[in-house]
């Protein structure tokens, strides 16, 4: 026996449809082909000058479409077999004939039957015979059943294709949230030892107030950075409340030496950021614009509006890098461009460069306040 080759979902009834709706669908794709031959026997009988019998015209034809909606469920039976069946098209092929003929000999003596039992004649005004409706539908009715056949195929391919989108959206979200996973596990590790080794430090100074300051913004921070319910995106004023923790840190590491400056208009507040993608851009100008000096130096925070756009922009007063392109190779920024990447394509970019004293990092992103999810839905 042929091994049973497992598919993808056999589900006919289409993505966000009800089973109900679906079904009122197919009855209406049987209705709609009744209605057009009821209306062609009608008019013609009127043309030969004869009474138009629109009872019987109506009963023969709800009738034999009956007949086609009642052997549905067999055609597809038959293309779900055929799937299941060896990869070889010859085998398939064979079923799918075969099941055509039967088909087709089945709704020819349904015909046959109906026609009889309506009194009505065929073409040419002859009574009906059970060797005449095989001889003259047998084929036309084969026909019919390979237009079942390929609707069939379509819907269900198109249902496939419609899953394929939805997977590859929530795929599409699970990688981000994975990867934000990643980022709140890598919040770099030297800020956390330089943290505790502050936190030290002034416990050897007996400074207990500030050492417990200090362990509980680390502790606050920490909550939330590895929160596994956080979104993919929070509003920018989250995203600074955050931000601020962190500097509150900082500030008891370097004390006056560190000087930040936020200027972020008060409209944009409300406009959605992805989940610590300020953090890693404000930890790289403190690492390198700020800590390798002894009188410290100066960041600045920036979020403004421009058309659909919204620009983070986070600056230092260092010495700048020489080497633009190593500086941006670090594992913080291609972690973050990755994921303006997966968030929103080509319109989400990040810039580095050398400015006039230090660096400025700016990220650009499309302006929006509705959440990921609901934009990938739509």
């Amino acid at each position: 026996m042929p091994p049973v080759h497992p598919r993808t979902s056999w589900s006919l009834v289409p993505p966000g449809w009800t089973r109900r709706r679906f079904a009122l669908g197919v009855c209406a794709a049987f209705a709609l082909p009744a209605l057009v031959f009821i209306s062609q026997v009608y008019y013609s009988t009127l043309a030969e000058g004869g009474r138009a019998p629109v009872w019987r015209a109506v009963s023969v034809q709800t009738g034999l479409w009956l007949i086609w909606a009642a052997l549905s469920p067999l055609v597809v039976w038959i293309i779900h077999r055929s799937e299941m069946m060896t990869r070889r098209l010859m085998p398939r092929l064979l079923l799918l004939t075969a099941g055509g003929v039967f088909c087709a000999a089945v709704q020819s003596a349904g015909m046959f039957t109906i026609y009889s039992l309506a009194g009505q004649n065929i073409p040419g005004n002859r009574a009906p015979t059970l060797g005449s409706f095989f001889q003259g539908w047998l084929v036309i009715n084969f026909i019919l059943y390979a237009a079942i056949i390929c609707a069939v195929f379509a819907i269900l391919y198109y249902n496939r294709f419609r899953e394929r989108e939805v997977a590859a959206s929530e795929l599409a979200v699970q990688l981000s949230q994975a990867q934000l996973r990643a980022l709140r596990m890598q919040l770099n590790p030297h800020f956390l030892f330089n943290a505790l080794n502050t936190i030290a430090m002034l416990v050897r100074k007996e400074d207990g107030h500030a050492a417990v300051r200090m362990l509980a913004g680390l502790s606050d921070l920490l909550r939330y950075a590895l929160d596994d319910d956080a979104a993919d995106e929070v509003p920018l004023a989250g995203e600074l409340a955050f931000l601020d923790r962190y500097l509150a840190i900082e500030r008891t590491r370097f004390g006056d030496r560190l000087r930040v400056t936020v200027d972020v208009d008060a409209h944009v507040l409300d406009a959605l950021v992805p989940n610590l993608i300020l953090q890693p851009l404000v930890e790289n100008a403190v690492r390198y614009g700020v800590a390798p000096r002894a009188a410290g130096g100066a960041i600045c925070i920036s979020a403004s509006r421009t058309g659909s756009e919204l620009v983070l922009a986070v600056s230092d007063d260092g010495p700048g890098l020489a080497d633009e392109a190593s500086m941006s190779a670090g594992v913080g920024l291609t972690n973050t461009r990755e994921r303006l990447a997966r968030l929103y394509g080509v319109t989400g970019t990040l810039a580095i460069a050398n400015a006039s004293a230090g660096v400025v990092v700016r990220i650009t992103i499309p302006y929006h306040t509705a959440p990921l999810v609901t934009r990938l839905a739509s």
